[in-house]
């Protein structure tokens, strides 16, 4: 027997390998594959799907089937394997493909973290503040922006400008957090209207650069960490 007869032990061994690996360890990719080469919807095959849903179910020199909760699928490698021992390194290489088919980053963020500098803070307690009077608390807006009195004349300029100002935030705010999911969520596996996407969508919402600036900043501390890593 040669090591490209699907009899051998050998490749048999090595196909189970493949399968177990994929289907445990790398869904994201089978996913993937599915969503670039099968064209399959977004809503159907989320870029990070819970773990069972799809499994590798075969894999030989020129295809592979992987089963999802719609049915299966057979995805071709092409040009095809001289041996399964090149797996590894076609499986890769077809994971960085569907990357740049996709619009998509090697960089997953899966976790949210709360403002780490001073100005972060500032930022999103300003916004908050001016987004709760000029919103909720309109015939207060004299009393609260004047500090009851204090300072009479920022009382009578906030109390004018509510209005139009309260919509420029809005419209501003509400463009920067769909730019930001747009160019930012997407692009690194945030499933759109998850919990995680909402909680990043909301915090730029409310502060703008500040959330956009520590989301950039977790990136490249991961992207760090994977070149470190140096692994797949």
């Amino acid at each position: 027997m040669s090591a490209t007869d699907p009899a051998d032990p050998k490749t048999l061994a090595m196909k189970t390998r493949v399968l177990t690996h994929m289907t445990t360890d790398h869904a994201d990719s089978l996913a993937l594959y599915l969503r670039h080469y099968s064209k399959l919807p977004a809503s159907s095959i989320p870029l990070s799907p819970p773990v069972g849903m799809l499994k590798l179910e075969d894999v030989t020199l020129d295809h592979m089937i992987i089963s999802h909760p719609g049915g299966g699928n057979l995805v071709y490698i092409d040009p095809p394997m001289k041996s399964l021992m090149e797996s590894r390194e076609r499986l890769v290489g077809m994971h960085k493909d569907c990357l740049t088919g996709l619009g998509l980053s090697d960089i997953k963020i899966d976790s949210f973290v709360l403002p780490n500098k001073a100005w972060q803070w500032v930022t999103h307690l300003v916004t908050t503040f001016c987004f709760v009077t000029f919103s909720f608390f309109r015939s207060e807006v004299y009393r609260i922006w004047s500090f009851g009195g204090l300072v009479p004349g920022l009382g009578a300029l906030a109390e004018v400008t509510a209005t139009p100002v309260l919509w420029l935030m809005l419209a501003i705010h509400i463009s920067e957090a769909g730019y930001f999911a747009r160019t930012r969520l997407r692009k690194h596996w945030v499933q759109r209207f998850s919990p995680l996407w909402w909680m990043w969508t909301t915090c730029v919402f409310n502060g703008g650069v500040a959330g956009i600036t520590r989301f950039d900043e977790m990136v490249e501390v991961m992207k760090a960490e994977r070149e470190k890593g140096g692994k797949h």
